[in-house]
């Protein structure tokens, strides 16, 4: 999360590339165009499996659609 240090008493990373332990699942609860850049990172990561929670794809039509 960029905009803030700590969630419920969590370290939070701006980046998982910043995240300095190895990391075998993520999940992940981000807007729909946060999606292809953070699946991104989690590949140059060496994250071998994503969970993404997300809004934001063909149920809102147009741009949406394209993204999915």
């Amino acid at each position: 999360n960029p905009k803030t240090k700590e969630i419920m008493g969590f370290k939070a990373y701006k980046s998982v590339l910043d995240v300095p332990e190895d990391i075998d699942i993520a999940l992940f609860v981000i807007p729909s165009k946060f999606v292809n850049s953070t699946a991104e990172e989690c590949g140059k990561k060496g994250i071998k499996g994503l969970v993404i929670i997300t809004a934001g794809f063909k149920e809102i039509g147009g741009e949406g659609i394209t993204r999915e």
